[in-house]
């Protein structure tokens, strides 16, 4: 896969790219390798991403990326936090996560909490991030974790907010990596 990405950017002089992806799940980066170099079809691409499962909108919208990816060799980079794991801070908020699974995510936990620090921040939380859990909750949406476990009582604000910034950590920090 290298040496064709290699190859493909070397004769356009274009610089190495990516296409990220907030649909596909981090453990399934695996599949999209396999799917880029041709070594499964689109439909084992999806099954291999449970993407009926694990995102919300159809394929169909996406697949013109997908197909330029694949004819390109343009690596796909699964971003998103892996369900299983946002559940947890869902249920139980980020201590309930291990270091092992911290690290997968948050590759600098101190500038991680340094960003969380200042007032803009703050007025972001106030501005986003607040009128979003309001609206989960007008909709009776809390009682769910984004895997389909339920919960006694609405999530609390803490874990809400928590998975959010995970959710935008996982996916700035991946694309950071690539």
């Amino acid at each position: 896969l290298h040496e064709d990405r290699k190859r493909l950017f070397t004769k356009t002089a274009a610089p190495p790219m990516a296409i990220g992806l907030e649909q596909v799940q981090r453990q399934f980066q695996p599949v999209l390798d396999d799917f880029i170099a041709g070594k499964i079809s689109e439909e084992e691409m999806l099954k291999g991403v449970d993407w009926e499962k694990r995102w919300f909108w159809s394929y169909a919208n996406y697949k013109p990326v997908f197909d330029a990816a694949r004819e390109l060799k343009i690596p796909l980079i699964a971003l998103n936090v892996n369900s299983e794991d946002l559940a947890v801070v869902e249920k139980g908020g980020f201590p309930a996560l291990t270091r092992s699974q911290i690290r997968t995510y948050i590759q600098d936990p101190n500038g991680f909490a340094e960003f969380a620090k200042p007032e803009s921040y703050k007025t972001y939380v106030s501005y986003v991030i607040r009128p979003s859990y309001d609206l989960h909750q007008q909709m009776g949406l809390l009682r769910t974790t984004i895997s389909g476990q339920t919960l006694e009582e609405d999530m609390p604000f803490r874990n809400f907010f928590s998975g959010r910034i995970l959710w935008d950590e996982s996916m700035a920090s991946g694309a950071f990596s690539w």
